[in-house]
């Protein structure tokens, strides 16, 4: 697993998962753990980038609007995304379904996982 790997990185993985969180945020900690734990047993690969800094770039680049939140790239595509709910965090359930899916797409089907994206901006916050 790489940790706050270069956005370079990103966009140029095949096939990439992405946990996007903060130190200062608890429920980022229980997900990084969780995110450890399947890093082992997936043969996609994970990452992990820092946004503790409330000031970093990334939080817009990557339209992150709240920790953690888990992302699937192809190529810097973003194809699914699970985000944590307000006090509440990812619920381990969720966060095993979510990785079970995106390990199972293929080239010829794609589809929408979750919710659409919405429009992202640190005022949100």
């Amino acid at each position: 697993m790489r940790l706050d790997p270069t956005d370079a990185y990103l966009r140029e993985a095949d096939r990439l998962l992405v946990l996007y969180h903060a130190s200062w945020c608890a429920a980022s900690q229980a997900a990084r753990r969780l995110f450890d734990e399947l890093d082992a047993e997936s043969a996609l690969p994970f990452t992990i980038v820092d946004l503790s800094d409330r000031e970093e770039p990334r939080w817009d680049a990557w339209r992150v609007r709240i920790v953690p939140t888990l992302a699937y790239l192809e190529k810097g595509e973003e194809l699914e995304r699970l985000e944590a709910e307000r006090r509440r965090g990812l619920a381990r359930a969720d966060v095993e379904r979510f990785v079970s899916y995106v390990e199972s797409l293929t080239e010829e089907e794609k589809p929408r996982w979750m919710k659409p994206k919405q429009p992202t901006s640190r005022s949100l916050r």
